[in-house]
């Protein structure tokens, strides 16, 4: 066998393991101890393999998506009252889950360099 087709070979034998063990990822934004927005559709999204079915509930609220070919995928929880805190599970093939999760006011604010 010639060294290029040793490589390819090679090659393919490690991305294949990689593509199987695909794990559920969710970008830095979406970490433990966030504040979701209270009495309104929580957005909640992530990376997964390609047509993975990808699970999220956090207290009573449950929702599903499916990763697209990009492996990308997102989806909103209903609505849910001011509380906390709580645990929130990302559940594919793997599972993240994140804690001390709460529901609440969430404001964005800009302006002077001494506002508080």
């Amino acid at each position: 066998m010639s060294s290029t087709r040793q490589l390819a070979v090679l090659a393919a034998a490690l991305a294949a393991p990689a593509i199987a063990a695909a794990e559920v990822r969710l970008p830095a934004l979406v970490g433990s101890h966030m504040v979701l927005q209270r009495d309104a559709p929580a957005r909640i999204w992530g990376w997964a393999a390609p047509g993975e079915a990808v699970r999220v509930g956090v207290g009573a609220a449950k929702g599903e998506a499916v990763a697209g070919a990009d492996g990308r995928w997102s989806l909103d929880l209903p609505p849910q009252p001011a509380g906390g805190p709580f645990s929130l599970t990302v559940a594919g093939t793997s599972a993240v889950t994140l804690e001390d999760v709460w529901f609440g006011e969430v404001w964005v604010t800009s302006g002077q360099s001494n506002m508080e």
